[in-house]
């Protein structure tokens, strides 16, 4: 069976490659494609021919650089959805209700409403997300909303040792070591982890790792600046190799998450597969991730119950 994915772009994330490869194991040629700049949906469908075609982020099929360009391909989108849906069956794959830095916030809800509108599945993370996108987008409640179960494709993990890694950070074998990574971006409020780190009275580190968006970097350093427990937060803030990633892992004990509007995250799913104690809000589908800290607003409560947990 023929599948198109959209759209394809620039990124480091796994998820594609492994995405594809999920899929080739259930008998799927399925293949990422990049967005045109209009009339995607429709150019594929008769070009291509596939029998589906998956739409995970809408927001590169309608955004552009200037708001009325935005808003006319914003308009052009429901049209080339009703066509497109005439010649092939489309399902909406969704990671998150709305794009998490969206320039024209309203262009960006109404794409989502028109492919609630015009798709034939949506394919949501978890069961919890049923309901959840129902009531964000009332096209939704008259579509099949079925739980994607290879949304989340297997990780392909790596472990370092851990005492070798931790001589090299210089870090002390015996100190607790809390971990935020991924792409960081604003919505992942790293700042609200380092006041919470910062505030904690018990010794332990802070590595913040990954690649900042645009600017988002300098206000990372500039809340690091202000921390009066500077000496013991450790940055990398810049794209990071699979082995330098899976080598801070390995030298951690507990990731932190503080992200706000989330449905999925990748990043979370991946701290459990390596065997960390885990950190998170309880928002979206992060509480059937199986999550060791569930926490409403007080991040710094509950990185200090994680602290409790593993001195006993």
């Amino acid at each position: 069976m023929r599948e198109i994915i959209l759209p394809e772009f620039p990124t480091r994330n796994p998820f594609p490659r492994l995405y594809v490869k999920e899929r080739k194991k259930f008998g799927v040629d399925a293949e990422w494609k990049k967005p045109l700049p209009f009339f995607t949906l429709t150019y594929y469908a008769l070009k291509e021919k596939p029998r589906i075609i998956e739409v995970h982020w809408h927001y590169p099929l309608v955004f552009s650089k200037f708001y009325p360009l935005t808003v006319l391909k914003t308009l052009l989108f429901p049209l080339d959805l009703f066509i497109a849906s005439r010649l092939v069956s489309i399902f909406w794959v969704l990671h998150n209700l709305s794009h998490h830095e969206a320039k024209y916030p309203l262009c960006d809800y109404l794409a989502s409403f028109f492919l609630s509108l015009f798709c034939h599945r949506i394919l949501v993370p978890c069961r919890e997300a049923k309901d959840i996108i129902k009531r964000y987008f009332p096209p939704a409640r008259k579509r099949r909303v079925l739980w994607h179960t290879y949304a989340h494709p297997e990780y392909e993990i790596k472990k370092f040792d851990r005492k070798k890694v931790r001589k090299k950070l210089g870090i002390p074998e015996r100190d607790f070591v809390f971990i935020t990574f991924g792409e960081l971006r604003p919505y992942k409020r790293i700042e609200e982890i380092i006041r919470a780190f910062s505030s904690l009275e018990r010794n332990a580190w802070l590595i913040v790792a990954g690649k900042p968006y645009r600017f988002y970097g300098r206000r990372i350093k500039k809340e690091v600046e202000k921390s009066k427990r500077r000496e013991r937060i450790l940055l990398f803030l810049r794209p990071l190799t699979d082995d330098e990633l899976f080598m801070l892992l390995s030298a951690s004990d507990c990731a932190v998450f503080a992200m706000r509007k989330v449905l999925s995250s990748g990043s979370v799913l991946l701290a459990k597969k390596m065997g960390l104690f885990i950190v998170a809000p309880d928002r979206g589908c992060i509480p059937s991730y199986g999550v060791h800290i569930l926490y409403k607003e007080d991040l710094k409560k509950a990185m200090e119950r994680a602290l409790c947990v593993f001195s006993g």
